[in-house]
């Protein structure tokens, strides 16, 4: 069962401001990148929770001026970037000088490090969750055990009961349809302008 909610990329879907479900997603995939991070930073629960709500005001604010440019940065390093000035901003108006220390002594690559590994572990995470509820269950477990749990294809089709082959096709299946789901989540080559 293949579903059609991947067709275009959600950061197109939610140009549309009446396209509620597809903001739901976006704040169900992109709250736990930014929220992991700012708490990665030093940021207590509550604060982490007030400045993620002013980055998504302000994705909110700027997609809908989002265009498909590659050439020009992916709206992951956009993201980035405002998270990182939101949090600048909640630390100079609390005064916190042990935050803004710690962010002048890392260094940027380290830095862009722990965000893409966020961005990406978050995406993969949902990514998962949800092709997981688009595939029949048996297929699920052929992959997750093949692919996540890294047992041996001869192994899990012996557990499974099926032919080896079927299992090498669950697993081809499902990261097939795992690389569409993270292409519409995380479509990122375009760049907001004005914002």
């Amino acid at each position: 069962m293949t579903s059609t909610r991947t067709q275009s990329s959600l950061l197109i879907r939610i140009r549309d401001t009446s396209d509620t479900d597809s903001w739901s997603l976006f704040v169900r995939v992109y709250t736990p990148i930014v929220y992991r991070f700012l708490m990665n930073k030093g940021l207590q629960d509550a604060d982490a929770a007030d400045v993620t709500q002013d980055v998504l005001i302000e994705v909110a604010q700027c997609i809908r001026r989002f265009e498909y440019k590659p050439e020009q940065g992916r709206f992951r390093d956009w993201l980035a970037i405002v998270t990182r000035r939101k949090m600048y901003r909640f630390w100079e108006r609390g005064k916190s000088v042990t935050g803004l220390e710690a962010i002048v002594i890392e260094p940027a690559q380290a830095h862009d490090a722990e965000w893409i590994d966020i961005y990406q572990g978050e995406l993969l995470r949902i990514a998962l969750e949800r092709v997981k509820q688009d595939v029949e269950a048996t297929t699920w477990s052929a992959f997750s055990k093949t692919w996540i749990d890294n047992i041996s294809a001869a192994e899990v089709a012996q557990e499974l009961k099926l032919p080896i082959d079927l299992v090498y096709s669950a697993k081809s299946r499902v990261l097939k349809r795992l690389e569409v789901e993270i292409r519409m989540l995380g479509d990122d080559c375009g760049w907001i302008k004005d914002c």
